[in-house]
């Protein structure tokens, strides 16, 4: 499945440097295939991670999130390893770190899957975090096919 550009809402939050244009495609239309969601509700869900986890304050304090609630998503992804700063104290890209929680996804019990969603996504977009990591492989295909 390949998502016309047209149908693509990209923040100007989530530029380059934090998600390149292609991988949110494919991001999203790889969750539209496996759950029939709209792009728009996919999109909002993807900005709701963007903001938690790169803390991003201007997207944050638009959707809602506090500053807690940014903490707490580095948090629990540091808990498994995962690295929301490089090594020279810049941010990483959200499709790095998403793809590195996808490679730790599948040796997490539930509860651990859970609590990750929960504290990346929130209680609204916890189903867009589950379908992000469950579509990996698809984000991948349709990302090489952009």
């Amino acid at each position: 499945m390949r998502l016309p550009a047209s149908r693509i809402s990209f923040p100007s939050s989530c530029q380059s440097r934090f998600v390149m244009l292609e991988r949110y495609s494919a991001m999203i239309g790889a969750v539209i295939e496996a759950t029939g969601r709209s792009g728009s509700e996919i999109s909002n869900g993807i900005k709701m991670i963007a903001a938690r986890v790169l803390q991003i304050k201007g997207l944050g304090d638009d959707l809602g999130v506090t500053s807690a609630e940014m903490g707490k998503a580095g948090e629990a992804l540091g808990k498994f390893g995962i690295e929301v700063m490089n090594s020279d104290g810049s941010m990483r890209n959200l499709d790095s770190i998403l793809k590195d929680l996808s490679d730790r996804w599948g040796t997490m019990t539930d509860s651990e899957r859970q609590y990750v969603a929960e504290q990346v996504a929130g209680n609204r977009q916890r189903a867009t975090l589950i379908s992000l990591m469950e579509t990996m492989n698809t984000q991948e295909l349709l990302y090489q096919e952009a």
